[in-house]
């Protein structure tokens, strides 16, 4: 080639790599923002130049950064940031500079900022904005100014700050921490769950009080005799004149445990009362007037305590502990001596062995997992994935495909009920043919393989009515059982065939059902380690104020099994009085309930639309001037943060001059 072409083709080339590095300068290091001219040959083999904005000019709407930008990073009113350290989004609310950024993923800091700026003159800002989250996982620096925790996890909370933690899914303790959970725990109230005999007062947040002989609440509660129950509560005394009940439970209409403020030697005694009327036993507290106390009265067999404000005031052992039906509320169920006072209905609840089995709070089941079995008969199967009511014409079975030879485990949980001489709790078969199938041969647990006509028994016996955690290894011709963790049975006799069919309460040949239940949520079952079954996966819920979900420590273990199936799980659980997790995952579960759908920007106005409605609008305004909304509000009910003289659904008239913020719910296009 020509020593001539190909210098000027060197030539060229360094010219167009000078043009590339200033293209990518201007683009991605560039301070200054701009508009950057691309050029490129299209299909036709036009030349076209496309103009693209660089970076500086780009973060001049939105940008992100390891840190909250407060105080660092400068933007105008509008401007979106991510913390890439918590993944929380921030808006900037006030004019320029490097102040005035609120978080926003739930607006709750938006909300805490125009409160305190005495930016909106609505009173219940709660009501206006729905499906927020009172506590928020967010990230310290380790320049951060705050002396009690200068670097950890935390919670930020509107009304009380910042709480801090260790790590995000970790049990923790933090009485700080306990205590916001625990106040969103019992933040709603559900009227239907009483009934109100007469005319009490009950208020939308559920304080009763007007408490007489005839006015009252009573609701149906069940508790066997026997067990083992907490009844948690706040009340508050008003005048106290004579002895009076704060609540009964009873066997229909007799009493069997009650709580009272016994009039005594010119003194107000907070007592229990069982097994009737008569039997009342003192504490060692004495009550005032006007005053709110939070009680827990813990039932373990025939010992009975009682807590005041977390200090025990009685501890007996001669607790009857009968069957329970109904609970009075207010009153007793046959004595006189109404409660004068008020009773905050919200933390009331009854759990019987860590189990609630009666809450005012507003509750729901999120199914995670759809129910992938086919239901024979009519056995009981709970909202929440148990199921019960076993025989042989009522029990659940699935199609489960394991090749022979194949390396499985099985788990689950199950409770024995009343046992017989021989209860099939599940068994997997090929047709009809039994490969596997796990018993209980006369109050021992027992393994059954193959084709029915091997009993292997483990040497470990059951307990009426109690709750087992099973796990059975198989590894070509070894078989394991595991209960409770801890290893029963071992044989390298197994027969490794092929299995087509699950049958759960039952035995292949459907003779033999199960007496107890089984937790079909945790019944799984696993292949090489890969998760192939699983009948059900549901997770009940208490609901607070603001949205958030709140989990009780016996289905932590559904709460981990969503975020290790699906990589984020949004829910607190809580263990009251004792510990409590955080939600885990990415944005912890809000990047589905509450995603960006709409985004507009044009000059200083800019419009967010929620998946959840919720629409956030930015702009100037001149005082007197009507602004003429760019994507208007469902209607006029909608925050605005400067004082306006007109306001409907689609424009205001503001009454002074700045940068405005409006809050609402949008008009949303499915």
């Amino acid at each position: 080639m020509d020593i001539n072409i190909i210098a000027e083709n060197l030539t060229e080339l360094l010219q167009n790599t000078v043009n590339m590095t200033s293209v990518y300068y201007d683009l991605f290091l560039n301070p200054e923002p701009m508009d950057v001219d691309l050029t490129m040959w299209s299909e036709d083999g036009v030349l076209e130049t496309v103009a693209v904005p660089n970076r500086a000019k780009m973060m001049q709407f939105a940008s992100s950064g390891q840190g909250a930008p407060e105080g660092f990073v400068e933007a105008n009113i509008g401007a979106i940031y991510i913390d890439e350290l918590s993944l929380i989004p921030y808006i900037k609310v006030v004019g320029s500079g490097s102040t005035g950024w609120e978080p926003f993923e739930t607006l709750e800091g938006v909300v805490s900022y125009l409160q305190a700026n005495n930016y909106t003159t609505q009173n219940d800002v709660e009501e206006t904005i729905s499906n927020s989250v009172g506590t928020r996982v967010t990230e310290i620096s380790e320049n951060s100014t705050n002396s009690e925790y200068p670097t950890a996890k935390c919670v930020y909370n509107v009304t009380s700050g910042l709480k801090a933690y260790e790590d995000v899914g970790e049990l923790l303790t933090d009485p700080k921490g306990l205590a916001d959970v625990t106040k969103y725990a019992h933040s709603t109230f559900d009227s239907s769950k009483f009934m109100a005999e007469g005319s009490p007062i009950v208020t939308n947040d559920g304080i009763a009080s007007g408490f007489s002989d005839s006015n009252y609440l009573t609701s149906s509660v069940s508790i066997s005799a026997n067990s083992n129950y907490t009844i948690r509560g706040t009340f508050t005394t008003g005048t106290l004149t004579t002895s009076e009940y704060v609540f009964a439970l009873a066997s229909g209409t007799t009493n069997q445990l009650s709580l009272m403020s016994n009039y005594y030697n010119d003194s107000h005694n907070l007592s229990i009362v069982y097994p009737d009327d008569s039997g009342i036993h003192g504490s060692s507290l004495n009550l005032d007037n006007n005053t709110t106390y939070s009680f827990e009265v813990i039932v373990n067999g025939a010992n009975i305590r009682l807590l005041v404000d977390g200090v025990q005031v009685v501890n007996l052992n001669t607790y009857p502990n009968s069957a329970i039906d109904t609970l009075y509320v207010g009153r007793a169920a046959t004595d006189t001596y109404p409660w004068s006072g008020s009773i905050d209905l919200k933390p009331f609840s009854i759990s019987v062995d860590g189990v609630s089995v009666f809450t005012s709070n507003k509750v729901g089941v999120d199914t995670i997992k759809s129910d992938d079995y086919t239901v024979v008969g009519t056995p009981t199967i709970s909202a929440d994935g148990i199921a019960s009511g076993f025989s042989t014409s009522n029990y659940l079975t699935s199609s489960v495909s394991i090749s022979a030879n194949s390396n499985y485990t099985i788990k689950g949980s199950f409770n024995t009920g009343t046992l017989t001489t021989s209860d099939y709790l599940f068994s997997l078969s090929n047709g009809t043919n039994n490969q596997l199938a796990l018993k209980n041969d006369n109050n021992q647990l027992a393994l059954v393989y193959p084709y029915g006509s091997y009993t292997f028994g483990t040497n470990f016996y059951l307990s009426n009515n109690t709750t087992f955690n099973f796990e059975i290894i198989i590894n070509d011709s070894n078989i394991k059982l595991l209960v409770d963790g801890n290893q029963v049975f071992t044989s390298d006799t197994f027969t490794n065939g092929a299995i087509d069919n699950l049958k759960l309460g039952i035995n292949s040949e459907v003779v033999t059902a199960w007496t107890g239940s089984i937790d079909l949520n945790s019944f799984k079952i696993y292949v090489d380690g890969d998760l192939v079954y699983q009948p059900c996966l549901k997770i009940p819920y208490t609901l607070s104020k603001t949205g958030s979900k709140i989990v009780n420590n016996n289905y932590r273990d559904r709460v981990s099994d969503m975020y290790e199936q699906f990589g984020y799980s949004p829910y607190y659980t809580l263990e009251e009085g004792l510990n409590f997790t955080l939600p885990q995952g990415e944005l912890y579960g809000l990047i589905g309930q509450q995603a960006l759908r709409k985004a507009s920007i044009n000059g200083i106005n800019r419009t967010f639309l929620y998946s959840n409605r919720t629409q956030i609008l930015t702009g100037s305004c001149t005082s007197g001037t009507e602004v003429v909304l760019s994507d208007p509000f469902v209607d006029s009910n909608y925050m605005l943060s400067v004082p306006y003289s007109a306001k409907s659904a689609t424009a205001f008239t503001p009454t002074q001059t700045g940068d405005w913020f409006a809050i609402g719910e949008g008009i949303l296009e499915e």
